[in-house]
């Protein structure tokens, strides 16, 4: 009985640490840098912390094999030719939109459970043509206010500014993210479960291309 307890009390600690929010801090100007934040631990991401490399003094060096090769000794890209050649490019294309439309539900599913606490997204344009500018001004215009209009649809968000400007002074565009995002794990876990159940049936086709074609015989 007080084996039961244990568990059912170690169960019910792993069940708050779930509801426990992780925070990712994003920032991007010139670079993306990714924070994240749980609890009392942070830790950064982005950029990676880079690793000295130790090279060993009179080591052969390694010959770059062409580029045909690495393709033809790529197991997935083999796998996709088999497919093809079963399935033909409708079947590719099928399969494709599957994965598409799964990816896409439950990126969406996700993208419900965010709480976005702050995003500041500013993009500059500009070009030395006036006529050139003015046409990439509508076109970004085009692209990231509808972009930001869905995602605040889907995600809750307390503080938001999204902005496009043009200046014909500056010589190249640029672009300015940041962004406080949080989401409980438990609904992380959950959904990439569900996704990870969903995505099973499709990699198995795609593996055995055959088992397609006894399904449509």
């Amino acid at each position: 009985m007080i084996v039961l307890w244990i568990l059912l009390g170690l169960l019910a600690a792993v069940f708050l640490l779930l509801l426990v929010p992780v925070h990712a801090d994003v920032r991007y100007r010139e670079k993306l840098e990714l924070d994240v934040r749980y609890l009392f631990l942070r830790r950064t991401l982005l950029p990676a912390p880079e690793e000295p490399q130790a090279e060993k003094a009179g080591a052969p060096s390694k010959e770059k094999k062409p580029e045909a090769q690495k393709q033809k000794e790529n197991p997935m890209l083999e796998k996709l030719a088999r497919f093809k050649e079963a399935e033909g490019l409708s079947g590719l294309l099928h399969l494709a939109g599957d994965f598409l439309r799964l990816t896409g539900t439950s990126a969406a599913k996700i993208i419900r459970r965010l709480k976005i606490r702050d995003f500041d997204l500013y993009v500059l344009t500009s070009d030395e043509d006036a006529a050139a500018a003015a046409i990439l001004y509508g076109q970004a215009c085009a692209v990231v206010y509808p972009a930001a209009e869905a995602l605040f649809t889907l995600a809750k968000c307390r503080r938001r500014r999204v902005s496009v400007d043009l200046d014909y002074a500056v010589k190249t565009p640029a672009v300015q993210l940041a962004a406080d995002v949080s989401i409980r794990p438990l609904f992380a876990l959950f959904y990439g479960l569900q996704y990870l159940i969903g995505l099973l049936p499709i990699y198995q086709r795609f593996s055995d291309p055959r088992s397609g074609a006894k399904r449509k015989g």
